[in-house]
């Protein structure tokens, strides 16, 4: 398997709303981070697997899913100053993370800490 194989899996658990989609998805973001560590220039996380997990969060029915969002948001943020390229943040990603925020369920205390 390779970055767009991953990627794939990646979206496709992004477009479902079933429980624990949104950490699949994580994980295997986290497994593409660690191959790639490992030395396998073919597994390369991209704009689009950060963006697709992120987007995952967002229409999942998690808590705290503003803040899970936000947080691969920041790593993708770091792996660019980094000197990753290819994990430049966009206007996609910022606002998949704004969307998360914006349809924050649970208690008053998450929604306030989403905004």
């Amino acid at each position: 398997p390779d970055t767009t194989t991953y990627n794939s899996v990646i979206n496709a658990w992004s477009k479902t709303q079933a429980d624990g989609s949104a950490q699949r998805a994580e994980s295997y973001l986290q497994h593409m981070i660690d191959l790639h560590m490992a030395g396998m220039p073919n597994v390369r996380p991209d704009i689009f697997s950060f963006t697709s997990v992120m987007n995952a969060y967002s229409k999942s029915f998690e808590t705290n899913k503003a803040r899970k969002a936000n947080s691969i948001l920041h790593r993708l943020e770091f792996l660019h100053k980094s000197g990753d390229s290819t994990c430049e943040p966009n206007i996609v990603a910022y606002g998949t993370v704004l969307n998360a925020c914006a349809h924050t369920r649970g208690t008053r205390q998450e929604r306030e800490e989403a905004f």
